[in-house]
Parts: structure tokens; C-alpha cells; sequence
């Protein structure tokens, strides 16, 4: 004998337990029983809501679920403890089986439940699976039952999915209609004769499900989308499937179908596209809230939509900051926080799905009454304040090795850097033909959706030919936007079959969109395509265009300088990649070791340039020595001072914001609207250094995407990796390590026994 506890809301439910672990017919006989009740109706209700969750266990097998049923009876109510109020259910049932055996006398009795619990025919056909047969009595008319089921809610709880969707698209059902029983007619008529006392005064008045609550009831997740797609407003039983379904696996089902009742209404009413998200409030977590973001709204929408409560708002619209300048740089370098990260990153994605970044951060620069003088780690998240349903709230500390470190959550979302080339002009200084600089602006694509960023680094391969590095998600707008994959990796040949015209203007490469980069999607989850594409470079003054607005309007026959090598994005390492490699020709083009930027004047030019030093000069600004940056030791209390050369902000200065590689960041990807779908964790960028900005000048915007960022030596810059993006409400700004980066560009050429290996370039 089998107990099945039942809880204690208001529809009552076999436990989570039972539920999770029933398997049918294993559980034999089942005995439903509610031991401390203190009224026999309420041990009655529990019975026929019991049955009715077994029925739609059992399926097309519905007929022989009552034989595996034990209801208790009147009779129980003797067997009560008078001072606990406890059921004493052993002692019934061995008075339950004198009875069973009494019963065993009167077969004609027995005979009449055989007929009393025949169902009609087009029932037998639901059951049986009889679809055409079903279609021909519902063409002879099956008439008004009336304990209130109908085909619908028979097609539900025998799982015919098939026969649900007929019933609905040929209106033969009407999805909002409760039953007048709980249980059909021809299981009643069953449970008459068993419990004759029960079914007079509690089974034949319990007022059935809408076919909505009845798919939630029994937890059939396929018939809830069916439903849901013919539903076109909010319906009267939308709260009661809220409730009953809280933290069951059908509440993500019936949310999806608010979320798209949402969406229209937003349409309708407010004239918003937008995509909803299913969220609730820690304070308040049985109240389930539909929230989205959009450009398009200055201030908060809230609208009381029962079962459900409607925000929108503007996640670009920051309402809170870090302020990293007053904090102690000695104070960052605790070697807890790393650990910290490192071990807990991974779980912190996957447990919430709103969260946009991890960073190492310090108490410093929070405001005064939350000052401790301690390490944090700071989490970036949409919608702060609100949790995805069946997610848990942010922890207050994460713990490693018997300490803790404190935990600051703040509303905030990280950016990679393009910027959209129609709403920027880049200045011309009067470069010298043929020279190409770290600062330079690289555009791709076409308008309006041709993006650009900034040339950073210079590098050379063993056999001395020179390239340049800039950032690889200016040209995978399309693969970022699809989200198909963690990586995104392509390397093409010189003389390969195909071309990409770029040219090179004063001071900037236009890379033309006659080959798509974005092309093949397909094909680009494989490490490297077989046909090795490539693009061109070119040199000189872009080719003539009738378009009288466009940058290569009047201009002359250009020469071809190079061409795009490798386009790697690639997130599933321990440090992510974003890096594009255009080699040049050495013969076609003169490379430069200045650092390129452009001031609106010269007394712009000279704050920009005093910032990096007091005596510093234009001509200082140059790397040469192909250094890379390596922490010593006795500077580290110090701090370091970055700059790098943007085509948005020119010549920024920041502070190195952790000293200790293992202080590294991790952001999500998001797109431009905020939205992050649920568990969509497909372009976490880890192991990025964090570069904070002075108060003078924000060190990054959108179009710095590629700059190099170098540490200010004592003579001298060190190159310490590739600028990605940043975070919108902090001003720190992400940076790839450029050991990172020259490791993952290693590459096997194709017949060569050697791997083909990239350096910084020295100029001596």
C-alpha cells in the first residue's frame, strides 16, 4: 500500500515527491490520506482532486486507474486519535479489507459498477485513440453532456495532443468553459457506489477545470502551448493557473503564453515592439512580474495586468555608478578576490540569467555609509532588483577557503565598442601618403548598417611580413545577433578564389561589402574553411561612386596593400578572443611607430598630451620596442597608468584597475535593445583586464573598439592587450591581454612543418 500525501492549497495536489517519483502501475493499491485535517469534507476534496491527477496519469489507460485507487470513507472518522486529531490509517485498513471481502459476496452488485462506469462512445473513441471515429459522432452530434466535459477537455486529460489541435481549429471546443464536475460523469457514477456518503455531499458539487487549468492540473506541457496559441486575451483562469502552477515545471509554459498576450498589448497600447521576460521581486516572490526594455522609453512604465504586473523601461538609462576614482589602488591587490572569481564565475552564469558581468571591485567605491575598506565583487545585471522566475536572488558574499568576500549588485550592461560610421566624421590631418598608424580608423560593411572601429597594435610573423590588429565583432554583426556558436574563427590565403576590396584613406581603411564576412554561417562553426577565402587591401585614394555623399566619391585608381588574414571571436577559452589580422605589404605601404589620434585644436592637443605626462610631447607618443607589459613587483603599490589612441575618444589615459592578472573581468554580450534571453550564455567573454577611467576623460566610447592600450614605462609603453567594449554604468573598459591574443593567432599553414607565429613589431 502505496500513501499518497496531498497538500494543502487551495487545489489540492499529490506531493512533489510522489509526483516526481509515480510511475504507473507500480503503485499498488493507492491510498490517498490526509492525517491531520481537522474536517472530513476537506479529506473528501483531497480524494477527488487525487483521482483527478491519477486520471491524467494514466492516459489512454483511464479505465483501470480506479482499480488501483483506495478512497477512504465515513468510516475512517472512527479511527481517529480524540487527543492528536490524528488518523489512525492502519487500523482502518484492516477494517477496510473485512469489508472488501464482504463486498466479494454480492456480485450483482459488482455488476452493476461494470455498467455504471461504461463511458459513452465517443468518449471510448477519445480514450482509444479512434480519432476518425471520434470525427464521425462528432458529425452525428454527441450532444450537451452534462457533468460539463467536453471532447476538449477529455483530448487533454488523455494526452491527445492531435485531437486538441483539430478541436480548436475547427472550433468544435471552447477553451473557457469550466466543467460542472471535477470528475466526468462515468467515474462519478463509480465512486457512487463506493463512497456513496462522499459523492452526495463533496464529489458530484466539486466544480471542474477550463481545459487550460486542466492541462496545468495534470501537468501536460504540450497541451498548455497548444492552448496557449489560440489564446487571445486574458482569461478569467489565468491567475488560477499562475497559482497552481508556482514552481512547477508548467509555470515557465503558462508565463511564455502571458508574455506573448504582453507583447501585444504593449504593441497595441503603447506601440512598442518589445520582448518580455517573466521576473520577480525578492520581496515579493509569488507575484510573477513581465518586464522588457526599450530604447524608446524616458521614463518607467508599470500596469497592474492580473495575474500579472507589467514594467517597462529603458536599461540604457543609468540611474547608478561606481565611482573608482577616490579608490586606493594598494587596497585592490588581495589575492582572495581572484580565487574568488575563478571559482565561482561559472556557477554565477549559469544560476542567473540576467547577469551581464563579473568584476573584481573594491568597497572604496561605493558610497560613504557602505565603505568597509574591503574587496568586492561587483555583479552587472538587467533589471536590478528583479529575479527570472525559478532563479534564486544574488548572494550577499561568495565563500573560498574559509573567508568571504562581499557582494555588490548594480544595474549595468557591457558594450563591445563599433559605432555605427554614419554618425561620426574622422578628421584629416594631412597624412602622408602610404603610411599606416596605430589610431586609424577601419570601417566595414554598408550603409546603414556599415560599422567601424580603431586600428590598434602592429605585429610581424617569423618570416618578417608585417599586419595589423584591430577588433573581429566590427565584422560579425550578423553572427553575434544569430548567437550560433561560441566561437567564430576563419583564416584566408593571399591568392585565394575570392575578394573584399579595402582601401586606404586619410587615415582610415574602407573595407567594401561586395564579399560578406557575414556569409556562411553555417560553415563557420568549423575552425577554419576549407576554401580559405580572403579579402584585399588596397592603397591610395578609394575608386569613384555615383553616390555624391560617400567617402570614396573623387577619388583615384587605388593599389592593393594587403589583405585580411585570420577574423577570430572565439568564447569558449579561459581568456576570450576578438581579434582581426590584416597583413600588409611592405612594398605598397609604410608602417609607422606613432600612435595616432586627432585633437580639434592645438590647445585640445596639448591637454590630451599633458594627461599622459607634464612634459610629455606629440613625438613621444610612439611604440616601438615591441614590449609587452609585465607586472614589477615594486611598482605594484604604485599603480599603472594606460593610454591608447581611439578613433572616438583620441588619446585617453586610464589606471590599470587590478594589478594581479588573476583580478580578470567576465562580461555577457547583450544586444542593443537589452535583451538577454534566459540562459542564453552563449558569448561570455572571460579573463579580461579591467582599465578604469580618470576623472578628466572617459578612456573608452563606442568606435574605440581594436585600440591598443599600452602601460605608460619610464620611458617608454608596454603593450598590454586589445580595448573591446566597456560597461555602461561603471566607465571601466575591457581589455583582451595581447599574450592572449598572439597565443590564439598561432596557425599550421597549410604544407609547412612549422607553426606560423606573430610578434609585436619593433621599429629600430
Amino acid at each position: 500500500m502505496d500513501r499518497v500525501d496531498l497538500s494543502t492549497r487551495r487545489v489540492y495536489l499529490p506531493s512533489f515527491q510522489f509526483r516526481k517519483t509515480f510511475e504507473k502501475g507500480k503503485h499498488k493499491p493507492l491510498l490517498f490520506t490526509s492525517p491531520y485535517v481537522t474536517t472530513y469534507e476537506v479529506v473528501c476534496q483531497h480524494q477527488v482532486y487525487g483521482v483527478l491527477w491519477l486520471l491524467g496519469q494514466y492516459g489512454r489507460d483511464v479505465l483501470t486507474c480506479l482499480n488501483d485507487i483506495c478512497l477512504p470513507d465515513w468510516s475512517i472518522q472512527y479511527f481517529r486519535d480524540s487527543k492528536t486529531g490524528k488518523l489512525d490509517v492502519t487500523k482502518w485498513l484492516r477494517n477496510n479489507e473485512l469489508r472488501q471481502r464482504h463486498q466479494h459476496h454480492h456480485p450483482h452488485q459488482q455488476q452493476q459498477h461494470s455498467e455504471a462506469r461504461t463511458p459513452p462512445n465517443w468518449i471510448r473513441s477519445i480514450i482509444e485513440g479512434n480519432i476518425e471515429d471520434f470525427k464521425a459522432d462528432l458529425q452525428r452530434g454527441i450532444g450537451h453532456p452534462d457533468d460539463g466535459w467536453t471532447p476538449l477537455h477529455f483530448a487533454i486529460l488523455i494526452h491527445q495532443h492531435d485531437l486538441v489541435r483539430f478541436i480548436l481549429e475547427t472550433r468544435r471546443g471552447d477553451s473557457e468553459t469550466a466543467t460542472h464536475t471535477l470528475l466526468p460523469r462515468f467515474i462519478l457514477d463509480e465512486l457512487k457506489y463506493r463512497c456513496q456518503f462522499e459523492y452526495n455531499y463533496v464529489y458530484k458539487h466539486t466544480v471542474g477545470f477550463t481545459p487550460l487549468l486542466l492541462a496545468t492540473f495534470i501537468g501536460d506541457k504540450v497541451a498548455i502551448d497548444i492552448l496557449g496559441t489560440h489564446v487571445t486575451g486574458w482569461q478569467l483562469d489565468m491567475k488560477d493557473c499562475l497559482t497552481l502552477a508556482y514552481c512547477e515545471d508548467t509555470e515557465n509554459n503558462l508565463l511564455n503564453i502571458m508574455c506573448g498576450i504582453g507583447e501585444k498589448h504593449v504593441c497595441e497600447k503603447y506601440n512598442l515592439n518589445v520582448k518580455l521576460h517573466s521576473v520577480y521581486e525578492k520581496d515579493c516572490p509569488n507575484r510573477r512580474i513581465l518586464i522588457s526594455s526599450s530604447n524608446d522609453i524616458q521614463r518607467r512604465i508599470e500596469e497592474d495586468l492580473v495575474p500579472v504586473r507589467l514594467i517597462l523601461d529603458n536599461e540604457n538609462i543609468i540611474r547608478e555608478f561606481l565611482n573608482h576614482s577616490k579608490t586606493d589602488s594598494s587596497a585592490r591587490n588581495t589575492p582572495l578576490l581572484g580565487r574568488v572569481i575563478e571559482s565561482h564565475a561559472d556557477w554565477l552564469w549559469q544560476s542567473n540569467s540576467n547577469l551581464n558581468a563579473i568584476m573584481p571591485g573594491h568597497t572604496s567605491s561605493l558610497s560613504e555609509e557602505h565603505q568597509t575598506d574591503e574587496a568586492m565583487v561587483v555583479l552587472h545585471c538587467s533589471h536590478k532588483g528583479f529575479i527570472h522566475t525559478h532563479e534564486l536572488p544574488f548572494k550577499r558574499y561568495l565563500h573560498k577557503d574559509g573567508e568571504r568576500v562581499r557582494v555588490h549588485v548594480i544595474q549595468g550592461l557591457f558594450r563591445l565598442g563599433p559605432l555605427n560610421s554614419s554618425s561620426q566624421s574622422v578628421h584629416d590631418l594631412g597624412r602622408e601618403k602610404g603610411k599606416i598608424q596605430t589610431g586609424y580608423k577601419i570601417k566595414y560593411g554598408k550603409a546603414p548598417r556599415d560599422m567601424m572601429a580603431t586600428l590598434g597594435m602592429m605585429v610581424e610573423d617569423l618570416d618578417g611580413n608585417t599586419g595589423i590588429l584591430t577588433c573581429a565583432h566590427t565584422f560579425l554583426n550578423d553572427f553575434l545577433k544569430s548567437k550560433s556558436g561560441p566561437f567564430y574563427d576563419r583564416l584566408y590565403k593571399q591568392d585565394g578564389p575570392l575578394q573584399a576590396d579595402v582601401f586606404l584613406r586619410k587615415p582610415e581603411l574602407l573595407v567594401s561589402d561586395h564579399v560578406d564576412i557575414n556569409e556562411g554561417e553555417g560553415e563557420s562553426k568549423a575552425r577554419y574553411r576549407s576554401d580559405h577565402e580572403y579579402m584585399e587591401v588596397e592603397a591610395g585614394e578609394p575608386q569613384a561612386s555615383s553616390d555624391p555623399d560617400c567617402e570614396m566619391a573623387d577619388a583615384e585608381q587605388a593599389t592593393r596593400c594587403g589583405y585580411v588574414r585570420r577574423v577570430l571571436f572565439q568564447t569558449d577559452t579561459d581568456v576570450a578572443i576578438d581579434v582581426a589580422l590584416i597583413m600588409l605589404n611592405s612594398d605598397a605601404i609604410e608602417c609607422c611607430p606613432k600612435l595616432y589620434f586627432f585633437p580639434r585644436d592645438r590647445d585640445d592637443e596639448k591637454i590630451q598630451l599633458k594627461r599622459v605626462g607634464t612634459n610629455f610631447k606629440r613625438k613621444d607618443l610612439k611604440f616601438a620596442t615591441g614590449n609587452k607589459f609585465k607586472q614589477p613587483v615594486k611598482q605594484v603599490e604604485l599603480g599603472y597608468k594606460v593610454i591608447k589612441c581611439g578613433i572616438t575618444t583620441g588619446l585617453s589615459v586610464g589606471a590599470l584597475a587590478f594589478c594581479d592578472n588573476r583580478h580578470q573581468a567576465q562580461v555577457k554580450v547583450t544586444d542593443d535593445q537589452c535583451q538577454v534571453t534566459v540562459n542564453s550564455n552563449v558569448f561570455i567573454l572571460k579573463g579580461q583586464i579591467v582599465v578604469e577611467r580618470t576623472a578628466d576623460k572617459e578612456f573608452f566610447q563606442e568606435g574605440d573598439s581594436g585600440s591598443a592600450v599600452f602601460v605608460k614605462a619610464e620611458d617608454s609603453f608596454e603593450c598590454l592587450g586589445i580595448a573591446i567594449g566597456g560597461m555602461t554604468s561603471s566607465s571601466e573598459t575591457l581589455v583582451t591581454p595581447i599574450e592572449s591574443v598572439l597565443r590564439a593567432l598561432k596557425e599550421q599553414p597549410q604544407g609547412a612543418s612549422q607553426m606560423q607565429e606573430y610578434k609585436l613589431k619593433t621599429f629600430f
